[in-house]
């Protein structure tokens, strides 16, 4: 059996960039994300993730998903010119980061 991949996801308001190139993240939602009424409008929602996966796995595409209720309201896949201009990174033994 092959090494498990790992995906990590952190949901914000805004991310901005400082001076030395750190990112700042506004408004990081805990587990939950309530809201008055269902439809609703954010006026902006931000998603960074994190995918580690072998490196003899590497990803060939991403996709993202948005569900409620077990109902898929989101199923899209990243354009090819997003998912290629990803950071890629060597970490420990054999694994690489997506970011």
């Amino acid at each position: 059996m092959s090494e498990p991949r790992y995906c990590s996801v952190l949901y914000c308001d805004d991310v901005r960039k400082e001076e030395g190139g750190k990112l700042s993240f506004m408004g990081v939602y805990a587990s939950d994300m309530y809201i008055q009424k269902i439809p609703t409008v954010l006026a902006k929602l931000c998603i960074q993730a994190k995918v580690i996966t072998p490196a003899d796995r590497p990803l060939k595409s991403l996709s993202l998903a948005v569900s409620m209720n077990d109902e898929i309201l989101i199923d899209m896949a990243l354009e090819a010119r997003i998912f290629t201009s990803l950071k890629i990174f060597v970490i420990a033994a054999g694994y690489l980061l997506y970011q």
